[in-house]
């Protein structure tokens, strides 16, 4: 992503935040060891769902043990 596509990157660490011209959060990311973390928030938002969905979701996996904390 680039200003040419009307977003500026205003902070760069291991997340990225961009915002638009109008001031909008677009974008926000943690890229560690190949992997694409999002909070609760931005999964929900992506899946238009509400976080309580996804937080379900997430207790369901870690109960299961498909996946470990």
């Amino acid at each position: 992503m680039s200003e040419e596509q009307g977003l500026t990157p205003y902070e760069t660490r291991e997340i990225l935040f961009y915002k638009t011209e109008n001031g909008e959060v677009r974008v926000e990311i943690l890229l560690f060891q190949e992997n694409l973390w999002l909070t609760q928030a931005k999964m929900a938002e992506l899946f238009e769902v509400q976080k309580a969905a996804i937080s379900k979701h997430l207790k369901n996996i870690f109960e299961s043990g498909e996946l470990s904390e």
